[in-house]
């Protein structure tokens, strides 16, 4: 662990939480990207499904480092990402794109309140890693904006 104060319990419960929400983009946009028939669209899931890669991992090895213990995958976030595919089939494309968009939307306030707490606590190391995932999902969530009907 990066020292030994543990981290308050809500917090290590987010924490996975937002884990477990990597994961599931990390099986939903490869899925969705072959999905959409917006070549564009589709060539921005895919940088997507390559960026969950990373970002899942950045965030496993953050855990890792704060709490000793990270899962590698969520088969349920797994199966969940597989219905909504199939949900796209009968005409869900657009409800899965919005929720892609709140869901990027969703994670990158969470990872800017994780910065603020790894700061305040004194931990600018683990607030700066924060910070840089904070601005992938924001940069998600503002290019899925060109798609999601308001």
């Amino acid at each position: 662990m990066a020292d030994a104060q543990p981290l308050p319990p809500a917090l290590l419960s987010d924490l996975q939480r937002a884990l477990r929400g990597e994961y599931g983009a990390r099986s939903f946009y490869p899925l969705l990207a072959r999905r959409v028939s917006d070549p564009e669209l589709a060539t921005v899931l895919a940088s997507f499904a390559e960026e969950q890669v990373q970002q899942a991992e950045a965030l496993r090895a953050l855990l890792q480092e704060v709490s000793g213990r990270a899962p590698r995958g969520s088969l349920r976030r797994a199966l969940l990402a597989h219905a909504l595919h199939l949900a796209t089939f009968v005409g869900a494309r657009a409800v899965a794109l919005r929720l892609c968009l709140e869901a990027e939307s969703t994670l990158a306030r969470a990872y800017a309140l994780f910065a603020q707490a790894f700061a305040s606590g004194g931990r600018a190391a683990l607030a700066a890693r924060f910070e840089a995932l904070a601005e992938t999902k924001l940069r998600h969530a503002r290019s899925l904006e060109t798609w999601v009907e308001r």
